[in-house]
């Protein structure tokens, strides 16, 4: 009796033996790589444990173990596998994938030493089997883990490339924080002019009347109403016989159009028409695009923000310089000696020009004072990742 049972057991090997070979010759080498997996993990039960629609554990007791690679790996090398997978125990069954995906990046450092995709997916069986994963779970991890290390790239070649985004990040903040001097320029100047020194000086008594401070308040009344009541209290005030305050009035207006006339160069010089003066990098970014889904210690989308947000201060930044120099255009035109008539049309173009300019140039230094702090934030995460 025990000879038949002998002789039925080597038969049953045998018809296994010849099975695998004949489908393995049929097989692509994918399916090689995962036939001869599951060829090795076979396993054996202590205990008894019962499965449910879809290899679902739905009861029982034991523990299923798999079958260790037999070739002999160092015992540093068994101890970082097992490390490094053991963390899966900590993490939940639907963020498992990506668990997957980032030790078993990390654990390409140690391929120098003989580690092999075997024995890091003998530990994916014996963890996924004695966390009862369902077979399509189990088989998700099995594809994303050899998936990753088919596309491997070593935690040190990860770090290299995001040291050199970071770099590219420094260029591009230097180029973000130039914009923001420029800006705070510009906004000083336009202040200077505007302010009660210049344009609105109390002591020339039409001047705050026909440009009233109030038009840069942050919610102002209509600028057709502003100029409609302007030109009410200059005429009703009898401003526009008196010759004292028109004196005044012109002698003003040749001082600002002199300041207007030194101001605009300089506005001039801090314009970027041609778009190359502020440049925002992006060669490493570009360069990497095909490696950049292999990183998994950084999240690099973070970076990609940065490229989309810079260029669009860097195109929002020539619209105010822009409008700042129609406003001082506008202006300078209307004080020019020999064409200081006061006209409704024209004390209308000026205020609206200036509401556009400062409306423009202050939403914008907000916005550029919050991505600097957001680039900076991010350069210091980066810091602390490649430590």
């Amino acid at each position: 009796m025990n000879f038949v049972l002998v002789f039925l057991f080597y038969l049953l090997k045998l018809f296994i033996i010849i099975t695998m070979q004949t489908t393995i010759h049929l097989l692509k080498p994918f399916s090689f790589t995962l036939l001869l997996f599951l060829f090795f993990i076979s396993c054996r039960n202590q205990g008894y444990v019962d499965y449910g629609a879809g290899g679902a554990v739905t009861g029982g007791k034991g523990i299923v173990r798999c079958t260790k690679p037999s070739k002999r790996y160092t015992k540093t090398v068994n101890v970082a596998v097992k490390g490094a997978l053991d963390t899966w125990g900590e993490v939940s069954n639907v963020e498992l994938s990506g668990s997957v995906k980032t030790e078993v990046a990390k654990l390409t450092d140690y391929s120098q030493e003989g580690l092999d995709l075997d024995l890091i997916l003998f530990r994916v069986c014996e963890i996924s089997n004695n966390r009862g994963l369902t077979s399509e779970q189990i088989n998700d991890l099995i594809t994303t883990t050899t998936s990753t290390w088919n596309n491997k790239m070593s935690i040190k070649e990860q770090k290299n490339i995001i040291s050199q985004l970071r770099t590219e990040l420094a260029s591009n903040l230097k180029t973000a924080n130039e914009l923001k001097l420029n800006t705070e320029t510009l906004l000083s100047s336009l202040n200077n002019i505007a302010g009660e020194e210049i344009l609105r000086n109390p002591g020339i008594k039409i001047l705050p009347l026909l440009f009233p401070i109030s038009n840069l308040n942050e919610k102002p009344l209509p600028v057709s109403e502003l100029v409609e009541y302007g030109l009410f209290q200059y005429q009703s005030k009898g401003l526009d016989t008196n010759s004292l305050e028109k004196q005044k009035f012109t002698a003003a207006g040749k001082v600002i159009a002199l300041t207007i006339d030194k101001t605009i160069p300089t506005f001039n010089s801090l314009s970027d028409r041609e778009g190359i003066r502020y440049p925002v990098y992006s060669t490493i970014w570009n360069s990497n695009s095909t490696n950049l889904s292999k990183i998994d210690v950084f999240d690099v989308t973070k970076f990609q923000a940065t490229y989309t947000e810079l260029n669009s201060l860097k195109n929002n930044y020539n619209i105010i310089v822009s409008r700042s120099i129609d406003y001082l255009t506008d202006l300078n035109k209307f004080f020019k000696p020999g064409n200081n008539v006061i006209t409704r049309e024209d004390i209308e173009k000026i205020l609206t020009s200036e509401r556009l300019a400062f409306d423009l140039i202050v939403t914008y230094s907000n916005s550029l004072i919050k991505d600097i702090e957001s680039l900076t934030a991010l350069q210091n995460i980066v810091d602390e990742a490649l430590k």
